[in-house]
């Protein structure tokens, strides 16, 4: 079991990652599995701030430095297909490293 404490961007980020994730059904179940619990319910998203900024780019702002934080447990299975899923995943930029670094480091 992998215990996790997850910042705002690690969920967002992992989230949508997650959800662009395709396969057979033994890859993606896992990854469904993870996704239902890192992603945000139904109440925090309606509290995110979503803001159009042209170009098919997205702001989210949380309502409080601390929105959104939360510690999540993952079976030892699923945090290594969500490791598997984020090592394979290619459309990263610079502003990604520090909280994949993070994220890795407490799925490893």
């Amino acid at each position: 079991m992998k215990n996790l404490t997850l910042t705002f961007v690690q969920r967002l980020k992992a989230a949508n990652i997650l959800g662009l994730a395709s396969g057979n059904l033994e890859k993606i179940q896992p990854l469904s599995t993870a996704l239902e619990v890192i992603r945000f319910t139904e109440e925090e998203t309606k509290q995110i701030k979503i803001t159009p900024n042209g170009g098919g780019i997205v702001a989210y702002e949380p309502p409080a430095p601390e929105f959104g934080m939360k510690d999540v447990s993952l079976e030892d299975a699923h945090a290594a297909a969500v490791l598997r899923e984020l090592d394979a995943f290619q459309g990263y930029q610079v502003a990604d490293v520090a909280w994949l670094t993070d994220l890795k480091k407490q799925l490893s």
